[in-house]
């Protein structure tokens, strides 16, 4: 039961507790106003003061179990778990059939013995629902109880059980693979879904969870096909349309992708992910312009969009639009909400704009949004050391590695500096460790392969780049790399094939040019 209406609202809890008092005190039997006088006390977080008033209920009707109910669910939220148990207990022996109270008991029970996550209360309530044929809503509210007491692992138990029970209930399928996905075992909940969607095909969260499971498993032609039904089962659903545009960018089909993104903008002009998947769809048809402009109508429409004026801000620095750039990167941390990637895009346009005065302040900003970003320490860190404060650049350093010890990217912005102030050798030796603390990551490799080559150590930098073009076959940096070693070689053909690799996997425009006048002299395209 909610306090009265207008009491809490008002903003004097305490006058709305005087007269709930008086209430009780004019009818101490009713249950509604112990009720009331308790929920408003749980609100106002007065943890003793709450049990006080269920035990207060009890007390005016002690033969009563909706009042042993109240008492154990107050105990319960006040994390007094054995006594909530004993007054869910007294409540069942006055009313055995009494449902909360069951529900609450096993909410509260120990775990069994033997290590058996289903305890003998709960385990009794599964024998009967199943027995007795229950209907699929009162699984559904028993696993619901137990997910919302943070009991998810012996949910999933329940729900496979009910899923069991009821093969044909989709709705139970639903719930165990939506389960399962909070749980992060998407393996596990992509055939739930995948079966409630079969059941019952106008469910739309059936084919959302599916992808999104598939997703989770990088199955992409997988999760294209499944899309392509959930679409055509439902084709005025915006977020499986852009859903399948996502799916499509991934499966390198940029204009079937353009072709979904545009569908979902039709049926919901302010879904983000839609316009980001447009824009990224036509950058990939290296139609580079009709992208920008793609991404600037999204910002018209949603002008608050920080994704997209971030995004935005990438693409003008790929062509390199720098002082536009600057423009969108300042859109896009206008607001409280820029996550510390979006304070570096606006560092690195101005920095590429020359403007290091004010990356520096901007970094500056970005570490006072967001203190603990190691990244934003090392962003810092390089701008230092390439304005000559070799010291503040080394102490700023050590605060990134502090904050994020293992952090690959503050010992690529350490042998960045490191280079940029001549000092090579220091700079590929801090490389290497950045490669050492992550050593499955290919752009981390990628990173210390251009040093190399930088360096004239061409065999183990074309090394480098071999594994990282197998390891990554959509890595643009590491087919960009090979690229320039292979030609350093004078293995042209090599050098050639690496160069449409690198265009296939997206390079940008000037990247593109700058390889082909080091293999052709010229700047055709």
């Amino acid at each position: 039961m909610s306090p009265p209406e207008g009491q809490t609202d008002a903003g004097a809890p305490d006058a709305a507790l005087e007269a709930m008092r008086a209430a009780i005190a004019a009818a101490p039997c009713d249950p509604r106003l112990h009720a009331d006088h308790v929920a408003l006390l749980r609100a106002l977080r007065r943890t003793d003061e709450a049990v006080a008033a269920a035990r207060a209920a009890v007390a005016a009707t002690p033969l009563r179990a909706p009042a042993h109910v109240l008492l154990g669910e107050t105990l319960a939220w006040a994390q007094r778990r054995p006594a909530a148990l004993a007054a869910f207990a007294r409540a069942r022996e006055l009313d055995p059939a009494n449902r909360r109270a069951l529900l609450g008991a096993i909410l509260v029970e120990p775990a069994a013995a033997g290590g058996q996550e289903v305890g003998p209360l709960l385990r009794g309530e599964m024998e009967r629902l199943t027995a007795s044929g229950a209907p699929a809503t009162e699984w559904l509210a028993l696993t619901a109880a137990l997910r919302d007491q943070g009991r998810v692992p012996v949910s999933i138990t329940v729900a496979a059980h009910a899923a069991a029970a009821l093969p044909a209930e989709a709705a139970l399928h639903l719930c165990l693979g939506t389960l399962r996905m909070a749980a992060r075992r998407a393996v596990e909940a992509e055939p739930a879904f995948r079966e409630a969607a079969r059941l019952d095909p106008s469910l739309l969260d059936a084919w959302l969870g599916l992808t999104d499971a598939l997703w989770r498993q990088r199955r992409i032609p997988e999760g294209v096909a499944a899309l392509a039904e959930a679409v055509a089962l439902h084709p005025d659903n915006a977020a499986l349309a852009s859903r399948q545009a996502t799916f499509l960018v991934a499966a390198h089909e940029p204009v079937a992708a353009e072709r979904a993104a545009r569908r979902a903008l039709t049926l919901d002009a302010q879904d983000e992910s839609a316009w980001l998947c447009l824009g990224d769809a036509i950058w990939r048809q290296h139609r580079q312009r009709d992208s920008v402009r793609a991404i600037e109508e999204g910002l018209v429409a949603m002008p608050d969009s920080v994704a997209l004026a971030a995004r935005l801000g990438h693409l003008l620095i790929s062509q390199d639009r720098r002082a536009a750039a600057v423009d969108a990167f300042r859109r896009a941390v206008a607001g409280d909400q820029a996550p510390a990637h979006v304070w570096l895009g606006l560092t690195d346009a101005l920095w590429r704009a020359g403007r290091a005065e004010e990356a520096a302040e901007a970094v500056r900003q970005g570490l006072a949004a967001h203190p603990n970003s190691a990244e934003l320490r090392a962003r810092l860190a390089q701008l230092l050391m390439a304005g000559g404060e070799v010291e503040g650049a080394r102490t700023t350093l050590a605060e990134a590695l502090a904050t994020d010890p293992g952090s690959e990217d503050v010992q690529l912005a350490m042998a960045d500096a490191l280079w940029r102030q001549g000092r090579r050798a220091e700079a590929v030796a801090a490389a290497r460790e950045a490669v050492a603390t992550v050593p499955d990551n290919p752009a981390v490799a990628a990173r210390l392969g251009h040093l190399l080559l930088e360096a004239g150590e061409i065999a183990e930098a074309a090394a480098i780049f071999e594994r990282v073009t197998a390891q990554a076959p959509k890595l643009v940096t590491g087919w960009v790399g090979l690229c320039d070693a292979e030609r350093e070689r004078k293995n042209i053909k090599a050098a050639i094939a690496a160069l449409r690799r690198a265009e296939a996997a997206g390079a940008d425009r000037p990247t593109l040019r700058m390889l082909r006048y080091r293999l052709f002299g010229d700047l055709e395209e």
